[in-house]
């Protein structure tokens, strides 16, 4: 049973001259087994690395090598990547799991960029927890399609196989309160509700059951706060704590778990509030006046990029063709088309095999 999940993370890195730069990648780590994975902790990584100065848009390969909780608690990872100028490049850096941090330590990576065996930058490079939905579904092993649960049906009465009776109560109270009206924002009402709730239906059980706990971590940190359940509170006093946990006090690692979960939680509601037909309408979205009670929105197409009024298909050409270009790529996939599409760009002919 092969194992592969997608992971994005997002940073900066402070060169030499004090200059900081962005930086982010996009990796797939790949195991030829899980029980393999499980007993080594070791897999492949490619994928896709932007981190200019020093490279725009360059396919990286590399390992991740997670050590025993009995030993180090470490997950270190180590990418190869060349540049535009064929310069070779190694990013390496370690998560250290921290029990009393779980959250922090596992969205955090201190990373170090080497060139020629010396340090050029370095840098943190977190993951977003609003990708963690996504993380979350590129975890597959290729085998367990059939057994994986997608989601749970949600009864006659809103929420009520979904969430229980208090958990309900704490999202209709934070539905209230985390969208403000305003010129052409509809205040929250039932919509707002049902459609969040319809979201957590189409959602993975497993993140369910995340987004319940967190649902009673807010309820009950409004019990240690405001010395009342959240739903108990008016709506001054929500927004109010609500504003106190996203606020500058307290330690730096709390503050960011305090926002990580609110951001997660305010998902499903503002995915449903702004998609409701009289704010699309308020905003003058093309489809706010079609049908759509089973389709969902389309996406506007953006005009093409003049880069490809001149590709030529597979289809066009005869079974035997001479075709000039200055860079040949072999493969199309993760690293090879979007270093295609960076070198095109800039101006040079490329064929893509």
């Amino acid at each position: 049973m092969d194992l592969s999940f997608f992971e994005t993370m997002r940073g900066h890195l402070q060169a030499g001259d004090g200059r900081r730069h962005s930086i982010d990648f996009q990796v797939k780590a790949e195991a030829s087994g899980l029980r393999h994975f499980l007993e080594t902790g070791q897999a492949r990584l490619t994928g896709v690395l932007h981190a200019p100065p020093w490279a725009e848009l360059a396919p990286m390969d590399g390992e991740i090598a997670i050590a025993p909780p009995q030993r180090r608690r470490v997950i270190a990872y180590r990418c190869l990547f060349r540049n535009e100028s064929a310069e070779e490049f190694l990013l390496v850096g370690e998560k250290k799991l921290r029990l009393l941090h779980p959250i922090d330590s596992l969205t955090r990576l201190p990373v170090r960029l080497m060139r020629a065996g010396e340090q050029v930058a370095q840098g943190e490079l977190r993951f977003d927890l609003r990708d963690l939905p996504a993380f979350v579904a590129s975890v597959w092993p290729s085998s367990g399609i059939s057994r994986v649960e997608m989601h749970r049906p949600i009864g006659r009465e809103p929420g009520t196989k979904l969430l229980s009776r208090s958990e309900h109560a704490v999202l209709e109270a934070l539905v209230e309160s985390m969208i403000a009206a305003g010129a052409r924002v509809p205040a929250p009402n039932a919509e707002s509700l049902a459609g969040a709730l319809m979201q957590l239906a189409d959602t993975p059980a497993f993140v369910v059951r995340f987004y319940r706990m967190s649902l009673r971590w807010l309820d009950a940190t409004a019990k240690i706060k405001r010395k009342r359940r959240f739903a108990a509170l008016t709506r001054e006093e929500r927004v109010s704590l609500l504003e106190e946990l996203c606020g500058t006090a307290g330690k730096p690692s709390r503050r960011r778990q305090s926002r990580a979960v609110l951001q997660f939680l305010g998902v499903p509601i503002k995915s449903a509030h702004f998609d409701r037909d009289d704010y699309l309408a308020a905003i003058r979205h093309p489809e706010a006046a079609a049908p759509r009670a089973t389709s969902p929105l389309s996406v506007v197409r953006e005009p093409e990029p003049k880069i490809f009024e001149r590709v030529v298909s597979a289809e066009q050409l005869e079974s035997e063709s001479v075709i000039e270009a200055e860079i040949a790529i072999v493969g199309t996939g993760a690293g090879g088309a979007p270093l295609a599409a960076a070198l095109a760009q800039k101006g040079h002919a490329v064929v893509l095999l």
